[in-house]
This record gives C-alpha cells, sequence and structure tokens, in this order.
C-alpha cells in the first residue's frame, strides 16, 4: 500500500497547542517538541502522559493526568475497602465524582449506589480535605452507613471522623452526636431526612464539598424547598437562588409574551432582563467553588417544579431517568394446607438464616406468637418493630437468623436495610397490603389510584369507564407532596373559593372520593 504524504496541522497539538503531523495524531501522540522520541509500541494515554511528565514537557494534557491519577487512586481505595473491582455503572461514577461534577445515580436496588457513596465520602474527606453530609431516610439505614464507614476508614488505615444523628441513638449519643455537629468537629454527618428542616440553620453554618443523598425521591416529596436547603449547604447564597428563581418567573413571562403576541418592545425587554440575570448567574457559578451533589434515586416521579431548575442551573444535571436491571430474586407462593403460623415456621426452617419476615400491619398481634414459634423449632428470632442498634448488629453477626417486621412502607425493615452479604430470602406472612379508611381527610391520590387499578376488573363495565375516568384525573395529582395535598383538603373543609389548577385538583378529589363511595357501598 502507497504510504500516505503528511500532513501538518497548525496548532493541533492536544499537549502544547502547536503544529503537529498526521502521522502523530495517528499514533495517539503529541507533537515532536512535547515527545522528541518515535515511539511506535507505547502501550496508550497514561505511557504518554507518564512520558511527557518525565521530560517536564506535559502541560495542556496536565488536567488529563490529574484525573487519571485520582480516578486510580479512588480505584485502588474502592478495592482495599470493599475487596472486589468496581463495576461499570461505579466506574463511571467515580469519573463524573473526580472531575467535580454532580449527578443523579440510575440503578436498581443492591446495585452498589450506597457502598458507591460511602467510598466517595472518604474520598472527599482524605483527598480533597472537605465535609461531607449523607442523608439518608430511616435511623437504620443510618447506623447501618455509620457502621461500615467506620469499618471501610479502619481498613484503609484512614483517620475520618464520622458524626451519625438519629433516633437509634441513646440520648447520651445522640447529645454527644449533636454537640459534635455544633462544635463543627466531625468530617462526614449522617442525618435523616427529617434532620434537614428542623436543623437548617445548625447545618448551614458548614459548606460541604460533598452530599450524598440516598433516596433523594423522598426527600424533594417532603419539600420542593429541600432544594434550596441543599443548594445552600453546597454553597450557593440565597440571594443567588432568589436570582435564580427570578429568571424562571421572567422565562415563563417571556414565553406567555410570546404566545400572546405582545408587542417587541416587551418581548426584547424580558429577553434582555432574562440574559443579565443569567449572565450574573454564569459568574457567580465560574467563580465559587460549588460542592458536589450525588443524588441516589430516578426522581421520576418528583413534580417539575420550578426549584427543579435550580439543580440544571447551579450542578448542570437533569432530573429524569428509569432504572433497568435483571434481578436474581424468585417469586413463589405456598397454598395453605395448615395455619398461618406453622406453614411460615416451616418455611423459615428450610431456608435457615438470613431472612426477614414480614407481617401485615392488621396481622400485627401474630408478631408474638410467630417469634415464639420460631424459637422454639430452633430459629433464632427477633421482632423489628423500631430501630435498634443491637437486634440490627446480633442480625449482621450471625446471633439472630431472622427478624421480623411489618410489611409497611414506612417500616424499618422496608426501608433501611442495605444487607445484601447477610439477606437471602424474605417471607411475606399473607399478601402485603395496605389499609386506609375512605375519608375526605385522609385521601392521597397514590391510594386511591392503587384501590381503583385493583378493583377495576371485578366491577362491571359501566363502572370501569367511571374509574379510567376517574383515574386519569388523579393521575395529575400525583405531582403534589402532602403540604399542599394537605392545604387543598383544608380548603375543601372550609369550603373556600379557588381557582386555577387547586379548584381542578378539588374537584377531582370529590369526584374520587364520591366514586370510590359508591364502589365499596354497591353489593
Amino acid at each position: 500500500m502507497e504510504k500516505q504524504p503528511l500532513v501538518i496541522y497548525r496548532k493541533a497539538c492536544p499537549n502544547c497547542g502547536g503544529d503537529i503531523t498526521s502521522d502523530r495524531l495517528n499514533s495517539g501522540l503529541p507533537c515532536h517538541k512535547c515527545l522528541p522520541e518515535n515511539l511506535s509500541n507505547v502501550a496508550g494515554v497514561i505511557e504518554v502522559l507518564n512520558l511527557l511528565e518525565r521530560l517536564g514537557t506535559i502541560n495542556r494534557l496536565r488536567t488529563l493526568s490529574n484525573l487519571i491519577h485520582e480516578y486510580e487512586e479512588f480505584s485502588d481505595m474502592f478495592k482495599s475497602a470493599i475487596g472486589m473491582s468496581m463495576w461499570g455503572a461505579q466506574r463511571l461514577w467515580a469519573r463524573r465524582l473526580i472531575k467535580g461534577k454532580s449527578f443523579a445515580v440510575v440503578a436498581p436496588t443492591g446495585s452498589g449506589k450506597t457502598t458507591f457513596g460511602i467510598i466517595a465520602s472518604i474520598y472527599m474527606v482524605v483527598r480533597r480535605t472537605g465535609k461531607v453530609l449523607i442523608m439518608v431516610p430511616t435511623s437504620t439505614l443510618a447506623y447501618d452507613i455509620h457502621r461500615r464507614l467506620v469499618n471501610y476508614a479502619n481498613k484503609l488505615g484512614v483517620s475520618v471522623k464520622v458524626v451519625h444523628v438519629s433516633s437509634i441513638l441513646s440520648k447520651q449519643e445522640l447529645s454527644e452526636a449533636m454537640k459534635s455537629v455544633e462544635d463543627g468537629d466531625f468530617d462526614i454527618l449522617i442525618i435523616t431526612n427529617a434532620f434537614l428542616p428542623r436543623h437548617m440553620d445548625l447545618l448551614k453554618r458548614y459548606r460541604f464539598s460533598l452530599i450524598f443523598v440516598d433516596d433523594v425521591d423522598s426527600v424533594l416529596r417532603a419539600s420542593s424547598r429541600n432544594i434550596d436547603r441543599l443548594l445552600i449547604l453546597l454553597g450557593i447564597s440565597e440571594e443567588t437562588l432568589h436570582k435564580a428563581l427570578e429568571v424562571v418567573e421572567l422565562i415563563k413571562k417571556l414565553r406567555r409574551a410570546i404566545r400572546f403576541r405582545l408587542s417587541e418592545e416587551e418581548i426584547n425587554s424580558l429577553r434582555r432582563d432574562i440574559e443579565k440575570l443569567s449572565g450574573e448567574l454564569r459568574n457567580y457559578i465560574n467563580n465559587n467553588k460549588i460542592g458536589i451533589l450525588i443524588a441516589s434515586g430516578a426522581l421520576t416521579k418528583i413534580r417539575k417544579t420550578t426549584r427543579l431548575f435550580l439543580f440544571r442551573e447551579f450542578l448542570g444535571f437533569e432530573t429524569g431517568g428509569r432504572a433497568e436491571g435483571l434481578r436474581n430474586v424468585v417469586d413463589v407462593y405456598v397454598k395453605l394446607d395448615k395455619s398461618i403460623i406453622d406453614t411460615a415456621v416451616q418455611i423459615v426452617k428450610r431456608l435457615s438464616g438470613g431472612g426477614i419476615v414480614y407481617v401485615p400491619s392488621d396481622l400485627k398481634d401474630l408478631i408474638n406468637e410467630l417469634d415464639k414459634k420460631l424459637n422454639e423449632s430452633g430459629i433464632k428470632s427477633a421482632p423489628y418493630l423500631r430501630p435498634s442498634k443491637s437486634v440490627l448488629n446480633d442480625f449482621i453477626d450471625g446471633k439472630i437468623d431472622v427478624l421480623i417486621g411489618l410489611a409497611t412502607p414506612r417500616s424499618s425493615l422496608v426501608r433501611g436495610i442495605d444487607l445484601p452479604q447477610r439477606i437471602a430470602y424474605v417471607v411475606f406472612i399473607g399478601v402485603p397490603r395496605m389499609r386506609f379508611r375512605v375519608k375526605l381527610d385522609e385521601f392521597t391520590p397514590i391510594r386511591y389510584l392503587m384501590l381503583l387499578f385493583n378493583i377495576r376488573n371485578a366491577v362491571p363495565q359501566y363502572l370501569r369507564n367511571d374509574i379510567d375516568r376517574v383515574v386519569a384525573k388523579l393521575k395529575n395529582l400525583t405531582v403534589l407532596n402532602q403540604e399542599q395535598i394537605n392545604n387543598l383538603l383544608k380548603a375543601i373543609k372550609e369550603n373556600k373559593e379557588l381557582s386555577g389548577f387547586e379548584k381542578y385538583a378539588v374537584d377531582v378529589i370529590k369526584e374520587a372520593v364520591d366514586l370510590v363511595n359508591k364502589l365499596l357501598s354497591d353489593k
């Protein structure tokens, strides 16, 4: 094959920005000035960077070199602490962390999101000497993360002051933890979601280099103002937040102005105001060191409020996405030929240790009887109805074979157990279910949707049309948080006149309650 002539590309050297020949670019090398040797057996980018470092000619590629070395350091830390290398998604998250990027972690349960967050927290303290905040939904999970953090830090031989504040602590432990928070005597602070709004005045004394939020969906559903709180803790001033929200309102006005064909002068005036404020925001972001937010959760069910714009504006990532994945889980059911307690004992004895038994809340009285029969059968079990360090530690250490808890969304055994190395199976006593009263003052869109979805196929066709109509409307209310729902229920009770979306929402609530009452009253 005829040899191709060399082409010189002006100002195209990736290292110095000078001239470079086509053969060097084709070989993945910088120009001859940066790397004089004619290397034909260079193993890859890392070897080229190391050669440039030794020659003292590294320039633009220094940033890439630093990132690669930091990534290798993080990778080694992860493997030393966990005992295995990162898998594909974790390697991607690590690169984003090293680059200082905020991002949402979207992956199935059990894929290592929390483990990654723990190692990332240690790394930020050791490598970048900043404070870290970890937010979790339950005190049980907070305690488990604290335990794992201390264990991993000991394995790595690094000194990290970890403080954990939650209801699982004794009064004395809680008092000591709060004093450490007040004095700033911590590197990593672990809190539950409820701590954030209650103690924001205390937390905002500090600027956090990293905030890891496990189950960010529950944090944002509680209040959209939690977005403001998180951004303030990452180092963004309240004045700047207000300016960003002002930009959002101006954009809305501009869209309305264009839609209703206002004068060109008014439209241009709005555009100038938006550009001016946006420029000020860009300058603020470029000139201030803002911390990193790692948000674990899909963020798919969160109402797209004005404040979600702040995530994109300040942290550079969009909400949304869906976690897909295959799980090695086998679902089976058993038809009863004896009492439900005896059947459960038989199943647990067969499966041995490492299990969780869930009991529906309306069968709560069976827990003590089940616990007694399991222990009599040689299975060491214990109820776990509220967070308990001693019970959890005994389960982790194998002193307890099985934990018994309630099959409810708020159960400590449903949200807050992250022990894939210990939990091998789950047994449900009866069908998992949710009980609620069909009363206007206890209305929630999700519960009514669940009820209507489940009974739709059991009712006559003419009622299915009514259900479909109400379901379509109820879906529009799922974007509301509980505080907004409560305000609407209060307005209904006080017979308050509403308008716009609020009036629509109230009409939907009334229609849904009336339909459900009708369906339940039909014999």
